[in-house]
């Protein structure tokens, strides 16, 4: 199975936005300290105890810095309120195991990390049941 995204671009040469396909499941993990980190064990509270790494002793940070890079594109950081304001109005559901699990409670911080006024906006709520 190939993930693909289609990302929009700047405008090309006769003004008209270029979009590039983009093959996610074709990439490399690479370590990026330049990088904002989206949150942390400290800043989201839908990292659970048995889940928190730092109050379980990890004393390193550099995991914190890895992201995954597709090999035909550069994949832009997730903005919290750019995706907060296009899921509004409308579900989004996870299905699958432990993994899908963490990867909405990682969403779930990335998205925390946007103004408290912007997580009671009308027609959007974080949900964790």
């Amino acid at each position: 199975m190939h993930w693909v995204c289609l990302i929009s671009g700047t405008a090309g040469a006769a003004g008209a936005a270029k979009s590039t396909v983009c093959d996610l499941s074709n990439g490399t993990w690479v370590q990026d300290f330049g990088a904002a980190l989206a949150y942390t064990n400290d800043t989201c509270k839908y990292i659970t105890g048995h889940q928190n790494c730092m109050t379980n002793g990890r004393m390193d940070k550099e995991f914190l810095y890895w992201r995954w890079k597709p090999s035909t594109c550069e994949l832009p950081q997730i903005d919290a309120r750019t995706t907060l304001e296009s899921l509004r109005g409308k579900s989004l559901v996870f299905v699958g195991d432990s993994i899908a699990r963490n990867q909405f409670q990682s969403l779930l911080c990335i998205l925390s990390q946007a103004s408290k006024s912007h997580l009671t906006s009308p027609g959007l709520a974080l949900a964790t049941n």
